[in-house]
Parts: structure tokens; C-alpha cells; sequence
């Protein structure tokens, strides 16, 4: 493991592109969005937001139960 500090130089190279910058243009969006700042200790929570969000307005529920009863079951359920 190194130990030592990095010089300007070596930072420079490390983070340098290495995609062309013609490439780095042509790969730019026209697109702006925004992203929220929010804690990272409430992450579960967050996440199980926007998942009932997504299953309250779309068809996802339907497919999600369907996987639920077909294969999410115990060993003594696989059977039946």
C-alpha cells in the first residue's frame, strides 16, 4: 500500500478523461435534472418510498405478485 502523498502531477494523470473529448461532447444530454440531497442514514426508508410510489402508479403490482406466488416460497411450499 502506498503511503506516500500523490503529487499534482500524478493527481492529474489519475483523474485525467480517458475518453477523447470529442466523445465526451457527442455523449453530453440536452437533458437537466436534478438531484435531491437527502441523508444517506435514511436510505431504506427513501427507497421504500419510491417503491410503493412506482407500485401505486403502475402495472408492477400485478407482476410482482405473480412472482410472488409462483416462486417466492419456502422449501415446504415448493410442492404445492
Amino acid at each position: 500500500m502506498r503511503t506516500t502523498v500523490i503529487t499534482p502531477e500524478e493527481r492529474e494523470k489519475a483523474f485525467a478523461p480517458t475518453k477523447k473529448p470529442e466523445v465526451i461532447e457527442k455523449q453530453k444530454l440536452d437533458v437537466r435534472y436534478h438531484v435531491e440531497d437527502y441523508d444517506v442514514a435514511d436510505r431504506p426508508h427513501r427507497f421504500l418510498e419510491a417503491f410503493t410510489a412506482i407500485l401505486k402508479h403502475s402495472n408492477y403490482r400485478f407482476v410482482l405478485e405473480h412472482f410472488i406466488r409462483m416462486s417466492a416460497k419456502c422449501s415446504r411450499c415448493t410442492t404445492n
